[in-house]
């Protein structure tokens, strides 16, 4: 069996990364109307590559570690600093696979001005854009918006179609409104 040449390879495996990227860049970028008219908020490309991402790199790492080791004379040391990096690339998969459930369990719907989600105990509620009494940013860069009846909403704004409701929310003046 004939190989490839390894610049063949690096370069196919760049365009192919490129176009799954580009591919889920495009299908994440806005938020289609989905039953009834309901725009929804769902995980967005960032979301998507840094899991799949991090988990391929840990599984690789983790191949490596367990399979091929090191024949180098500071192999020790080299496969101890592989196995931190095979933890940390694995936590940033377990982080993302959590902000994924969190945006996902929110389950945030907007149409028109009403702005439908999942309540602290999984009740779906539902709220006028009036009902907002401020939208502001928290340390993490999330948009938080604040209901009038004290619900704090955590809006994760590289999510798809989170930029949309917050245009819509601009459009209805709720972007400027300041908490008393």
């Amino acid at each position: 069996m004939a190989t490839l040449p390894a610049s063949f390879v690096s370069v196919g495996a760049a365009l192919l990364a490129m176009l799954v990227v580009g591919l889920l860049v495009i299908a994440g970028r806005t938020a289609a109307p989905g039953t009834h008219g309901w725009r929804q908020i769902r995980p967005g490309a960032m979301h998507w590559t840094g899991f799949g991402l991090s988990a391929a790199l840990a599984l690789f790492m983790a191949y490596i570690w367990l399979f091929v080791g090191s024949s180098r004379p500071d192999g020790a040391a080299q496969m101890h600093i592989l196995f931190w990096l095979i933890l940390f690339f694995a936590g940033g998969s377990v982080l993302m696979g959590w902000v994924l459930h969190q945006v996902r369990r929110a389950g945030i719907e907007w149409r028109g001005t009403i702005i439908a989600l999942r309540g602290p105990r999984g009740v779906r509620l539902k709220y006028g854009f009036d009902a907002i009494t401020s939208v502001r940013r928290d340390w993490m860069g999330r948009a938080i918006l604040h209901f009038a009846d004290d619900l704090r909403v955590p809006l994760d704004t590289y999510a798809a179609g989170a930029a949309q409701l917050l245009d819509a929310l601009d459009a209805a003046g709720c972007l400027q409104r300041r908490q008393p």
